[in-house]
């Protein structure tokens, strides 16, 4: 019993429950597939893209209204003085456009704040982060909080109950490109060998 439990509580999860976008019922999900292709590395599935691979496929669509990319879970650290592990995920920065999700607070991650090769590290946090760990603080957007000991600046809070649209949910959202920033020399994240992005 306990088995058929858990196991349709994954299914339940995965399958039944709906996608957390008000147009849930347009998305699709894209993936790829290799064939003769020995020179690439995995950190999740060989399906995935890189950067330079979804960068071109978001490019080039024609028949999608938009192409959005994201990571599975990353933990790091929150904060200095009691620092507390929190999950996220990196995403394009089109990635609450594309679903349609509207921030609660903030502008979330524009131009600005993620495509210029100099923009300043910016977060979205959950609802659920904002009110645990910032009292609910609503002068938060444009203030700084640490992330792995990097002051990075809070674009943005998500509406309440939006985790993201993968089976487990996060606590931040943070640009593609700060990859480099959260986790330095895990992995060159514009390396087109590199299977990282669902």
């Amino acid at each position: 019993v306990g088995l058929t439990t858990a196991g349709f509580s994954v299914f339940d999860a995965v399958v039944l429950q709906p996608v957390a976008s008000p147009r849930a019922d347009e998305l699709v999900t894209m993936y790829q597939d290799f064939q003769g292709v020995k020179k690439r590395r995995v950190y999740g599935a060989r399906r995935m893209f890189s950067v330079p691979e979804y960068h071109a496929y978001r490019d080039a669509t024609r028949t999608l209204s938009g192409l959005a990319a994201f990571t599975r879970s990353w933990t790091v650290t929150l904060g200095s003085d009691s620092p507390r592990e929190i999950g996220g995920a990196l995403v394009s920065c089109n990635y609450f456009d594309v679903l349609r999700i509207v921030p609660a607070l903030g502008p979330g991650l524009t131009a600005a704040n993620c495509e210029a090769p100099d923009a300043p590290p910016a977060v979205v946090v959950s609802h659920s982060l904002w009110t645990t760990a910032f009292g609910g603080d609503r002068s938060i957007v444009g203030q700084s909080i640490a992330l792995n000991g990097r002051a990075v600046t809070v674009a943005g809070v998500a509406p309440e109950g939006f985790g993201g649209i993968d089976v487990e949910q996060v606590s931040f959202f943070v640009p593609l490109s700060m990859q480099e920033v959260l986790q330095p020399g895990e992995r060159d994240y514009l390396d087109p060998h590199t299977s990282w992005l669902t």
